[in-house]
């Protein structure tokens, strides 16, 4: 059972879902239980939304390579582990032969995404400053920072019905969290899910738009 004190109201469930930290900022338990009703696709509409939510984001099967990479990266932050094995899980899933990443630092996860499809191909898309790299990728990670706008729009533009953007650290302030509403909200994006640590677009036009909230 889980009972919990938010702006005056208190709220109690019987819940497996994973507990609310104590030391957890207001802004996440806002998110927190917007996301509750969810849980692990209980509440989604959705054929494939419930599909992807409950055996690619909240899959828990011990994947053999966990095991080999936590051995290769035993200092690994754990929430930096949960998102990597994240994109272990959507390329196992996807398949895509190009991944690209417009991050300063990626190579545990780019190791995570190849233990997940050894065929995917790692591109490093400088930053964000490859255009012309961006635009090939069948998934591609990005922050809300620096030339956002130019990424997204460049990768959405050329984007597949089984492209997917991963969009990290979405509600890091709100300037980042107003750019990932953009996003959502623009033409070029179909479904989104918002996994607080970062959220996924995908571009299937075949699907009705739509936008989950999730406890990740």
């Amino acid at each position: 059972m889980l009972s919990v004190n938010f702006e005056g109201m208190k709220c109690t469930w019987l819940t497996r879902t994973r507990p609310i930290d104590r030391f957890m900022p207001l802004h996440r338990i806002r998110m927190w239980l917007k996301g509750f009703g969810h849980g692990r696709g209980f509440g989604i509409q959705s054929p494939w939304a419930y599909h992807f939510v409950r055996y690619v984001i909240k899959e828990k099967w011990p994947y053999y390579a966990y095991a080999r990479l936590g051995q290769e990266y035993p200092d690994y932050d754990l929430d930096d582990r949960r998102l990597a094995e994240l994109y272990f899980r959507i390329a196992n899933y996807s398949q895509p032969y190009r991944w690209g990443f417009c991050l300063d630092q990626f190579d545990i996860q780019a190791d995570y995404v190849q233990a997940g499809c050894l065929k995917t191909s790692i591109v490093d898309c400088v930053d964000g400053y490859d255009m012309d790299q961006i635009a090939e990728c069948d998934i591609l990670v990005m922050t809300l920072e620096g030339n956002w706008k130019k990424i997204y729009s460049q990768f959405a533009r050329h984007a597949s019905s089984q492209s997917i953007l991963i969009v990290e650290d979405i509600h890091v302030s709100r300037s980042a969290y107003k750019a990932w509403k953009m996003m959502q909200s623009n033409e070029y994006s179909g479904v989104s899910f918002d996994l607080y640590r970062c959220g996924l677009v995908f571009f299937d036009k075949q699907m009705y738009k739509q936008h989950y909230v999730l406890n990740f």
